[in-house]
């Protein structure tokens, strides 16, 4: 991923583009119930390094002079993140 030299409008275009990659395969692994097809990198592995890519590109975009915003998904599972470590107990029942 190369954003280097982009202006702010590319670099947040960029973002969002990310966003719905890990989005979409976020789905796709939540939802599927069929046989995982064989790739490299796996979808799991693209999450990952989505999620690094999308780190740096909001680095970069705050760098060039933009302010980021999240979303309320992120704001969202930046909250149950928070809560969850402070989670004691957990029980299961079936």
């Amino acid at each position: 991923m190369e954003i280097k030299g982009k202006t702010q409008r590319g670099i947040l275009r960029k973002i969002k583009s990310l966003q719905l990659k890990i989005y979409e395969n976020r789905i796709y692994l939540e939802e599927s119930h069929e046989e995982p097809v064989e790739m490299y990198p796996d979808r799991r592995s693209m999450v990952s390094l989505e999620q690094q890519y999308l780190a740096y590109a909001i680095r970069g975009y705050e760098e060039a002079g933009g302010v980021h915003t999240l979303t309320k998904a992120e704001q969202k599972s930046g909250g149950f993140n928070e809560r969850l470590d402070s989670l004691q107990r957990l029980v299961l029942t079936i």
